[in-house]
């Protein structure tokens, strides 16, 4: 009754999960692995003390082979054999030599080495044992007897890394891949942290900006620009309309004008009519205005005395008047002039492109923020389903419950 009270004491023990510490890990695995590493260190160092013997057996069976008295044999024949039982000899000693150089290491690595080692050793040494075994048996099936207790002793290591070594390395290689994969994610959280301060500070400095935007909005120098702009439309209206005005009665003249330009004593005022017709108000303004009243008057009598019909009387008058705002629009334009340049003078910066510019930056870290986020929702899946394999693997290798945090 105490025993079984004991036993389902210790079981229940055994089933209680052990928190470890992501970084803790790897140092973790390693001090519950020491158990079962000197188990195996125990085991590989007999089986390496097996090899040293098999090797020291297979020097003594060469030994033989090389005293071994061929008989039977004519001259040439002898020779050949002794030839190639001297290769073969040499071959076999440094396979072995190699053998016991690597003798001592990690037993994946000595028999990864071993496995190499033997394969280059059979093809360099088939020729020369065939042609030995053709006159020398006996010893050579010795040392074939030899090479097979050897190699009875790799592959016990080859079971052994199967059963116990390979899961402990197939475990390394998960705790460094879930190491690298928390480094990432951590790297990557760092991002998304940094990324959130950028926008937040990118967000106060839009801010910022509209601010003095608001108080240059509420500035005298603002108010006298606003309102110099607002007189400059009002001001370049009145000049429009006016020069509407002048242009539209000189319209209604121009029939009379192109006919004007025919009689012999306006010859040379016929470059100045085409003008006036093409484009009134170019030649009006690039024209003294008494060339203008001249030819208006020269209508006006050929109105009057009926040879030339196309025009009313009445809209030469309006020309004639409309002639004398001329002074008055320079005068307008002249004030025009100075409103701009005054409006002009008043500097006002504005942070409309300072703000594009930010919010262009916030656009791209917004973008950034989104990859950021995508790669998180990926590395928390992979770093989950590492632990769930590490923490099975350690309970079918170390037979420990653990809690990876």
């Amino acid at each position: 009754m105490i025993f079984d009270f004991l036993r389902k004491k210790k079981a229940k023990e055994e089933n209680i999960a052990v928190t470890v510490k992501l970084g803790d890990l790897d140092n973790w695995v390693k001090e519950n692995y020491k158990g079962k590493k000197e188990r195996i260190d125990s085991i590989t160092g007999e089986i390496y003390l097996e090899i040293k013997e098999s090797v020291a057996k297979t020097r003594l069976d060469l030994k033989g082979l090389k005293e071994y008295e061929i008989r039977k044999a004519d001259e040439r024949v002898l020779k050949i054999i002794k030839d190639h039982r001297e290769i073969y000899v040499k071959f076999v000693e440094e396979f072995l030599d190699d053998i016991l150089k690597k003798h001592g290491e990690d037993a994946d690595k000595y028999l990864a080495y071993y496995a190499a080692r033997s394969v280059s050793f059979s093809k360099q040494s088939f020729k020369s044992f065939h042609i030995t075994s053709e006159m020398i048996g006996k010893p050579l099936e010795k040392l074939i007897n030899d090479f097979k207790g050897i190699d009875k002793c790799f592959r016990r290591i080859d079971e052994l890394i199967k059963s116990d070594i390979s899961k402990f390395h197939d475990l390394n290689r998960l705790i460094r891949e879930i190491t690298e994969t928390a480094r990432l994610k951590k790297e990557n959280e760092e991002s998304l942290e940094k990324t959130a301060l950028n926008l937040d500070k990118m967000h106060q400095q839009i801010n910022l900006l509209k601010s003095k935007d608001e108080n240059l909005r509420k500035s005298g120098e603002y108010s006298e620009k606003e309102k110099l702009k607002k007189e400059i439309i009002v001001l370049s209206n009145q000049i429009k309309l006016k020069k509407e005005e002048i242009v539209l009665a000189f319209s209604r003249i121009k029939k009379g004008l192109k006919r004007l330009e025919w009689t012999e004593q306006n010859k040379h005022n016929k470059e100045l009519l085409d003008k006036l017709v093409e484009d009134t108000w170019d030649a009006l303004k690039t024209t003294d205005n008494n060339q203008i009243s001249f030819l208006l008057e020269q209508l006006a009598e050929k109105t009057k005395t009926k040879q030339i019909t196309e025009v009313e009387s009445a809209d030469i008058e309006d020309a004639k008047d409309s002639l004398g705002k001329m002074a008055e629009i320079k005068e307008l334009e002249s004030k025009l002039d100075s409103l701009i340049k005054k409006e002009e003078g008043i500097k006002i910066t504005w942070s409309d492109e300072g703000i594009k510019a930010i919010e262009e930056d916030i656009r791209k870290n917004a973008r950034f923020r989104e990859n950021c986020e995508t790669v998180a929702k990926d590395l928390a899946i992979s770093v989950d389903a590492l632990k769930n394999e590490i923490k099975t693997k350690i309970a079918e290798y170390l037979g420990k419950q653990v809690e990876i945090i």
